[in-house]
């Protein structure tokens, strides 16, 4: 799998997408973590958990039709044989800003068509692609391209939709118009 994506860091957004650069958002697995928190009904501090930090309940793989959920295996099949740039978005059902970013992914998807195939990994069901390609806050995407020889671009955080289709447009598509003149 290492051998499949040669990742690098996404280039300055302030340099690229005039906006400033994402800042990296990293989800702790929070469900089962104990707070302590202020209660304004009762006035007092209770030691438990407040309902921000429960599992959520919303699975993402029925968030749209057309970002497709994959296993380890079917992510080594998609990158040998992909024929258009590909988006890999590695999230985690309890990650707050992963499921924002599924949101995203949709209405790229929605807009960008056919051009761009978007896929999800679960990492909790997945722990050995995510150790393979050191995978450590979420949500990670990867942008990779047709051409085998050209580094993916990688990016942590939560990004907005328009972001997302300026990294494909401007890195991914540009780059391919570029080869084939």
């Amino acid at each position: 799998m290492q051998s499949l994506v040669h990742c690098r860091s996404a280039p300055s957004a302030q340099s690229i997408y005039r906006a400033a650069p994402p800042q990296k958002i990293r989800c702790t697995h929070i469900a089962s973590a104990k707070s302590t928190f202020f209660s304004h009904r009762s006035g007092q501090l209770r030691s438990s958990r407040p309902s921000l930090l429960r599992r959520s309940a919303t699975p993402t793989s029925t968030i749209s039709g057309k970002v497709d959920k994959l296993t380890a295996e079917e992510l080594e099949v998609v990158l040998q044989e992909r024929t258009k740039p590909l988006i890999i978005d590695f999230y985690a059902t309890w990650c707050g800003p992963c499921l924002l970013l599924a949101k995203e992914l949709e209405q790229v998807a929605e807009e960008l068509g056919d051009t761009v195939r978007i896929v999800k990994i679960d990492t909790d069901e997945h722990p050995e692609v995510s150790s393979q390609l050191q995978i450590q806050g979420l949500p990670t995407m990867v942008f990779v391209g047709t051409d085998p020889n050209k580094p993916a671009l990688r990016t942590e955080g939560l990004l907005p939709a328009h972001v997302i289709k300026e990294i494909v447009q401007n890195e991914l598509l540009a780059s391919e118009a570029e080869a084939a003149a």
